[in-house]
């Protein structure tokens, strides 16, 4: 079973029968490349700590 953030958004938008706005990642801590990456598409990123 795939574990992707898109993956997971797909069936997230089935339960709730409509359209999502936005994808979100939490994490406790991120580095710099995952933090990086995720806003270049545009993913909103809840973070504690940014690891170098």
């Amino acid at each position: 079973m795939p574990s992707t953030l898109s993956y997971k958004a797909k069936i997230v938008k089935k339960m709730m029968s409509g359209p999502i706005d936005k994808l979100i990642l939490v994490a406790v801590n991120i580095d710099k490349e995952a933090y990086k990456r995720a806003k270049e598409l545009g993913i909103d990123v809840i973070y504690g700590h940014v690891l170098d």
